[in-house]
């Protein structure tokens, strides 16, 4: 029982004399084994060269694109193709187009009919509403044809299930066929189109609210 007691027996200098050699080891691993952030890694010369987009043009390319470039958004892909090579830099984007900036849309609300009821609503759909009415004719084509396009797929399908005496000529299939791949695909086209012009005069508006917001602040 003695040697037990005598073991647990430990004396504080003796304790305390063994840690400035543990934290020494300790130092000298954690030196050993430092070694720089990424940022200070230079790169191998032996590394693809960074791509870059040309800024040659001040505006975005969207306006200088053929008919079927915008309409299947290949303008774009420049800016995708960098992206997917390295991470996308303010340099890299293009400029803001001169009828999205807020010196243009801002403009547009600075005589506001103060006397008539809701004139800021009222400014809104006469500057911004008004002049897109494409957006609403383009939502009435995508409703039309999310509209006859099951027509088609039901008169198609009926036409298959039913007799040979009963059903309707090939051609008719066909043209059924063709008229519903066709509704798809200009519904998708439009739809997107239609996303894009909403898009921009959101944003258009939010660039005109914020410019007046600033303007009355200061």
């Amino acid at each position: 029982m003695q040697k037990i007691k005598d073991v647990f027996r430990i004396s504080p200098s003796r304790t305390y004399s063994s840690l400035p050699s543990s934290s020494s080891s300790s130092s000298s691993s954690a030196d050993t084994s430092f070694s720089p952030p990424l940022s200070q890694h230079t790169p191998s010369s032996t590394s693809d060269p960074i791509p870059h987009i040309d800024q040659s043009q001040h505006e975005s390319p969207e306006y200088s694109s053929s008919f079927l470039s915008r309409i299947t958004y290949m303008w774009v892909q420049p800016l995708l193709k960098v992206g997917y090579q390295r991470p996308i830099q303010e340099t890299d984007i293009w400029a803001l187009p001169a009828h999205l900036a807020c010196s243009k849309t801002g403009d547009r609300l600075k005589h506001l009919d103060w006397n008539r009821k809701n004139p800021l609503l009222y400014a809104i759909i006469r500057e911004f509403v008004l002049p897109n009415w494409k957006i609403p004719v383009v939502r009435l084509i995508i409703s039309f044809f999310m509209f006859v396009n099951p027509f088609l797929l039901r008169y198609l399908v009926s036409n298959l299930k039913a007799p040979s005496g009963q059903s309707e000529g090939i051609w008719f299939l066909w043209l059924a066929a063709l008229g519903l791949f066709a509704g798809a695909l200009v519904q998708s086209v439009f739809q997107h189109a239609n996303y894009w012009m909403g898009l921009q005069v959101g944003l258009s508006v939010r660039g005109a609210l914020m410019s007046e917001i600033s303007r009355k602040a200061l």
